[in-house]
């Protein structure tokens, strides 16, 4: 991976890292939602605490090696607990409190920033759409301490002519744009496609 990283920044890539993490409480994969994780790993102490802190350590170790020509750490766009307004991941807003999320999210960014010295992160925040407003869109905001790039992820699930989501993805992204131009942030489409049958694509 680290050798993909640097070929690909060297070429002017942009590198972005999504955090897929698994589930410290089951063991199971992100999508498992089984045993209330963020209410486990906020205790900071116990197996899924430690699991957790392994997980960033393990990217921490990742971030810190990849490098330029000249030396210098490779940028990376870091995209922790994104979808976080559905309830397919275990971070997301049915698995957890608002304070909760905030927690998490700012720990993480603190634990990266603070105890293992990286400062090549950017990190995004980006919910899953559509939104009906700003405040829809910042509920679960981290903040702007905590956030370089405000986005979004949105897939056009069984695509129909004039079935209204065009229209609400223009709303997403007037929203978006607000927002980054307000905190002098950049905006961003985190995730966007077309889906006939959900992970299959177009297929």
């Amino acid at each position: 991976l680290k050798v993909w990283i640097e070929k690909a920044a060297r070429r002017g890539g942009i590198i972005t890292v999504s955090g897929h993490m698994l589930n410290p409480v089951t063991d199971g994969l992100f999508n498992d939602t089984r045993g209330h994780a963020v209410t486990e790993i906020l205790k900071f102490s116990g197996a899924p605490y430690e699991k957790f802190r392994v997980h960033l350590d393990l990217f921490a170790q990742l971030a810190d090696c990849v490098k330029l020509p000249n030396g210098q750490p490779v940028p990376i766009i870091f995209r922790p607990f994104h979808e976080n307004s559905g309830d397919w991941f275990w971070w997301g807003k049915a698995h957890c409190s608002k304070e909760e999320y905030l927690e998490l999210f700012q720990y993480t960014v603190n634990y990266l920033k603070d105890t293992k010295a990286l400062h090549n992160l950017i990190y995004a925040y980006s919910p899953n759409g559509h939104f009906e407003s700003k405040e829809d869109y910042l509920d679960r905001y981290p903040g702007d301490d905590y956030i370089d790039i405000v986005g979004f992820d949105v897939y056009h699930d069984k695509p129909q002519r004039d079935d209204g989501w065009l229209e609400a993805f223009i709303k997403d992204c007037q929203i978006i744009s607000t927002i980054a131009n307000e905190r002098d942030i950049v905006g961003a489409i985190t995730e966007v496609g077309l889906r006939w049958n959900a992970m299959d694509g177009l297929a």
